[in-house]
């Protein structure tokens, strides 16, 4: 009987430590959660989706 609670007390910890382990990592994460997709992120190299990259700059 004790056996089988320890072991059920200590799985569910560690399950618990890891979903908080990884929710913690999400927000710390340099981005954060504000934006999953990296769509903030400029790249020069590429045009953008949208195709604006033709466009002078003053426009």
């Amino acid at each position: 009987m004790g056996a089988a609670f320890v072991s059920v007390f200590l799985l569910t910890s560690l399950s618990c430590l890891f979903l908080l382990g990884i929710i913690l990592y999400l927000i710390l994460k340099p981005e954060g959660l504000t934006d999953p997709h990296g769509l903030s992120r400029k790249n020069t190299d590429k045009p953008d989706s949208i195709g604006t990259k033709h466009l002078p700059k003053n426009a």
